[in-house]
């Protein structure tokens, strides 16, 4: 068997900084094409109180019935919520109750409902929380659906939460119950988090008297291993901007601590602190601090605080065309990380896609279908943003794979896998790809 492999640092750096959290799935504008628009007619306009810059809006009565349909998104075990926001814009003519809708399969689907009353006239609104389990990996798919024309609407974002299942243990929302110093903090409305709201903290000053410091509410976990991240975003400008430390703490002691240098922070972007992760002997009451000591003019916003158990998962999805099937051992931290490809010719060059995006890629909305370019059955359902190549042994088996950094930063790092193999032979495009897999790093 011939095997490829490659040590990835610089590029499995790259990609850390650019996936997105584990807990906010999906966090997309509603005008973004991914949304089919049916019905309408639908707008996109611009509108600076969104964070994507812009909207889609809906100015209709009549038939047939605007709906906006999202592509199928494949999602592991767990239990969702989603939730959208959008603005009735002026008087309450034309109101009408709005659903969002979680299709499971063809016969399943599961509503939240809107209504006229629950609308807020002239401002934004986070519709009512569709909530979802799922025992296995599945696609699906989301529908916001009316029951007829709606005048005036102005829809902003989607957003996805995986609340429990999976690695995720509990999620601690920082607008309600921290312990803040020094006491400069709003709690405002927030499309972005889980429980609709966020922690702003703002300095009046260029230079404070205070250190910053946010003690998130507490939590009892049982024993076990575990890691937690902090969902933030630095705003403003670039002032201020300094390495935060993020700890887990006893009531009594530091359970761990770990930086997030200035380079983590991108100004005007949500993203996760590096996990810090601690070791419980026995049930224990636990909570976790930010901190940072220039005393700087600080600008930040703070959602979530989500804890996740410390174990490796590598889980497969879709459908391969052309017998080709992929597969991969457990990603845990110092050790390496094995892909393998089966029904591939003898020979035959295999390329292995690594990427963190099963949504888009480059001007493609994913799962992209190759048929009609010429490949039956074959679907892009992973972005292929870094690729290694190998060659099939005769039995048609290739393998490749990379060493995972000894670096607890790594844990919880989320990657996609499929593998995409050049043939003449298998239909008009010439190319024949797997089944889609997902990794989650632990030790």
């Amino acid at each position: 068997m011939r095997y490829a492999r490659l040590l990835l640092l610089p590029l499995f750096l790259g990609l850390t900084i650019a996936s997105a959290s584990a807990q906010n799935v999906i966090y997309q504008s509603l005008a973004n094409a991914a949304w089919e628009r049916q019905g309408g007619p639908w707008t996109p306009v611009a509108e600076p109180e969104s964070e994507f810059g812009q909207v889609l809006r809906l100015n209709f009565l009549g038939i047939p019935v605007p709906e906006l349909l999202s592509a199928p998104r494949w999602l592991e075990a767990g239990t969702y919520t989603a939730r959208m926001r959008f603005k009735k814009r002026t008087s309450a003519a034309g109101a009408v109750p709005i659903t969002l809708r979680a299709i499971l399969s063809p016969i399943s689907s599961t509503t939240a409902v809107t209504q006229v009353a629950q609308q807020a006239i002239g401002g934004w609104t986070l519709s009512e929380p569709v909530t979802f389990t799922l025992n296995s990996m599945r696609a699906v798919r989301f529908r916001v659906e009316m029951v007829s024309g709606g005048q005036d609407y102005d829809f902003d974002s989607f957003v996805l939460d995986r609340v429990t299942g999976g690695p995720v243990v509990d999620m601690l929302d920082l607008a309600a119950g921290s312990q803040v110093h020094p006491q400069f903090y709003t709690v405002e409305d927030s499309d972005a988090s889980h429980f609709g709201d966020k922690l702003v903290l703002t300095a009046p000053n260029q230079f404070t008297l205070s250190w910053l410091q946010v003690f998130s509410p507490s939590m009892t976990l049982p024993a076990g291993d575990y890691y937690a991240t902090v969902r933030l975003r630095k705003t403003v400008d670039t002032v201020g901007i300094t390495p935060l430390t993020i700890s887990a703490r006893t009531s009594g002691a530091y359970l761990n601590s770990v930086t997030m240098p200035t380079s983590a922070q991108p100004v005007g972007t949500w993203v996760d602190s590096p996990p810090v992760a601690f070791t419980l002997t026995q049930p224990t009451s636990v909570f976790f601090q930010v901190h940072e000591t220039s005393q700087l003019n600080w600008h930040y916003e703070f959602l979530t605080v989500t804890v996740y158990q410390d174990v490796p998962s590598y889980e497969v999805f879709g459908a391969g065309c052309n017998g080709v099937a992929l597969s991969g051992t457990l990603p845990r931290i110092g050790q390496p990380f094995t892909l393998t490809v089966t029904g591939a010719p003898a020979n035959a060059p295999v390329v292995f896609g690594l990427g963190y995006s099963q949504f888009e890629y480059a001007n493609l909305v994913l799962p992209f279908d190759l048929y009609p370019l010429g490949a039956l059955g074959c679907v892009i359902f992973a972005a292929p943003q870094v690729t290694l190549v190998a060659l099939a042994s005769p039995g048609g088996i290739a393998q490749s794979g990379f060493a995972i950094p000894n670096d607890s930063s790594f844990l919880g790092w989320s990657f996609l896998n499929q593998a995409f193999l050049p043939d003449p032979t298998a239909n008009l495009l010439g190319l024949s790809v797997s089944n889609a897999g997902i990794g989650r790093v632990g030790n």
